[in-house]
């Protein structure tokens, strides 16, 4: 797919969403820099609900900047240069399931074990990825004209995109610990983000090495 497709197929979800991301953008700014930001986010639903279709669209976004270049297709872990392996599908794939993966773990460990979180810190605790991931999205489509203008090679923008995607996880994995041990020991922390965050993380990467074998 042609990097210019992508802008031109992501502008008329970005138009139809631009008024809610407008609304978004000062609770995103605050859940970027505090971990509460996430939960009184969750506490106002008409704004959970608006959040939750736009990262529909900034996923949808980012997903089709990784397939252009080969994101999940195991090209991160090769010298800039190597060729790139195929299976970018399977690599979407495996991208998808995670967040299926996630929302599983995160249902199975709330009904067992979060009855001391309030609903608003449960939630946080589950959608608050879904405030990264749309940073994620603007930040790789904000990306990716500049890409285009300087003739970056698909080795150097995987380089450039992975980054991203890495420092956002990060940030959104700090958040939520800091919301879980509001409620909990470290080493129950330690535990809960292992459920929630490694397991579903280390799943995913064996389902797309499975995939691409």
């Amino acid at each position: 797919m042609e990097a210019g497709w992508i802008v031109a197929a992501a502008v008329l979800p970005v138009l139809l969403n631009l008024r809610s991301l407008i609304g978004l953008m000062p609770h995103l700014g605050r859940c970027f820099i505090l971990a509460r930001g996430s939960i009184s986010l969750e506490h106002n639903l008409p704004l959970a609900r608006s959040r939750n279709l736009t990262a529909l669209v900034y996923i949808f976004i980012f997903l089709l900047i990784a397939d252009r270049y080969c994101l999940f297709s195991g090209s991160f872990l090769k010298w800039p240069g190597s060729p790139v392996p195929a299976g970018e599908i399977a690599g979407i794939s495996a991208f998808c399931s995670w967040l299926l993966l996630r929302a599983a773990a995160f249902s199975a460990i709330s009904r067992a074990k979060m009855n001391r979180f309030d609903s608003d810190a449960r939630l946080a605790v589950h959608r608050g990825l879904y405030n990264f991931l749309i940073m994620l999205g603007i930040t790789a489509l904000a990306t990716l004209p500049l890409l285009i203008i300087f003739h970056c090679p698909d080795s150097a923008a995987r380089v450039v995109l992975m980054a991203e995607m890495l420092f956002f996880w990060i940030v959104s994995f700090l958040r939520t610990s800091q919301i879980i041990n509001n409620y909990c020991g470290g080493f129950s922390t330690f535990l809960y983000l292992c459920g929630l965050e490694f397991l579903p993380a280390a799943m995913s990467a064996a389902i797309l090495g499975l995939l691409q074998s």
